[in-house]
């Protein structure tokens, strides 16, 4: 699922170990273990130099903050996701290319974050056709999260249904 760019993304100020996203999802439908990730891009359009990075947020968080708990609804479930301490380390050689990347560049930096998910079904639950979706991220600790778009409605078609029923994946 490809997200808007954030364009208040700056490698100098982004505290990628702080990073987290949530995502509210129908009840009847959930998230696979390890599937929440975020993509960062961080180009210069003038020299078409770009650095990409994966996060991979696994380590889940049961606790809402103020923001998440007034998105709650009947029937819906907000995840949310962080870095394991491992997964935050990893990130600094990113964030520290970026910084390199910004000093040539003269601070002319486009950047863009996309999200994503895989999601499952509940073995005993009902089929698995359509369901609604909110992705919400915040990159800094001290701010509470953006929306960054509007309820998803998710349909699928006749042929992915039945692709679905075929090879089901269950959540574990």
């Amino acid at each position: 699922m490809s997200l808007p760019k954030l364009t208040a993304l700056d490698p100098e100020t982004l505290e990628m170990d702080k990073i987290e996203l949530a995502v509210r999802l129908n009840d009847t439908v959930g998230i696979k273990k390890d599937s929440a990730q975020l993509f960062i891009k961080i180009e210069n359009e003038k020299t078409n130099k770009a650095l990409d990075h994966r996060l991979v947020l696994n380590a889940r968080e049961t606790e809402l903050t103020r923001f998440l708990k007034k998105k709650e609804k009947s029937g819906y479930t907000v995840h949310r996701f962080k870095l394991t301490p491992e997964q935050a380390k990893a990130t600094e050689d990113f964030r520290k290319n970026a910084l390199e990347m910004r000093e040539t560049s003269g601070k002319d930096l486009k950047s863009k974050l996309t999200a994503g998910v895989a999601f499952c079904q509940f073995k005993d639950g009902p089929s698995l056709d359509k369901f609604s979706m909110t992705f919400y991220v915040r990159t800094n600790p001290k701010k509470d999260f953006y929306t960054l778009f509007k309820e998803q409605n998710i349909q699928y078609s006749a042929e992915t249904k039945a692709k679905i029923e075929d090879a089901p994946v269950y959540c574990d």
